[in-house]
């Protein structure tokens, strides 16, 4: 299970045990682990958005304050030439990666994952809302044109918290990062 770990976070993708098995799957996807498609979760804010009100959504984006980056540059080994060589996906600016690896196929492939990555986390959306069975981890939500315009669009569900209480009744905790698809 570390290894497989390792490998998901190398590639940044979702692990998830499933029956007896492990699966990876590429984050942000919209199928799901079974491979059927995933539909959007649209959510509305209602007109009468009041604290006490069951169907209340609180939201809160974030945008992460470190350096952004458009691409990603990855190094690795060309042994029948004996140098080093460089891969670029994606624009500047680049970050580069530490890591040098085996051969170009592996490099693009974890320098296209890096440039997916630093594009989806530019920004996160963190949603309390009343609860709802479809909102799963890696799904799509949708926020509609109730919402504030820098909010309005497709998010891609990081992780969803469902709870009940008595108080406050079935409700969904959401935290989203920017689609880039």
């Amino acid at each position: 299970m570390a290894f497989i770990s390792r490998l998901a976070a190398l590639y940044r993708a979702a692990t998830k045990p499933v029956n007896e098995l492990y699966v990876l799957a590429e984050q942000g996807k919209i199928t799901s682990i079974s491979g059927q498609m995933l539909a959007d979760v649209t959510l509305s804010i209602t007109r009468d958005n009041r604290p006490g009100e069951q169907s209340f959504i609180t939201a809160r984006l974030d945008e992460k304050a470190r350096a952004k980056f458009e691409g990603a540059r990855a190094l690795w080994w060309d042994a029948a030439a004996g140098k080093q060589r460089v891969v670029e996906v994606g624009s500047k600016p680049f970050k580069t990666l530490r890591q040098r690896f085996q051969n170009e196929a592996q490099a693009r492939a974890v320098a296209e994952g890096e440039m997916r990555r630093g594009l989806r986390e530019g920004l996160s959306l963190l949603i309390d809302c009343p609860g709802n069975p479809l909102l799963a981890a890696e799904g799509l939500l949708m926020l509609d044109d109730s919402w504030p315009l820098y909010m309005q669009g497709r998010w891609s569900i990081k992780s969803v918290t469902h709870s009940g209480a008595p108080a406050t009744g079935y409700r969904s905790s959401i935290t989203a990062e920017g689609l880039s698809v």
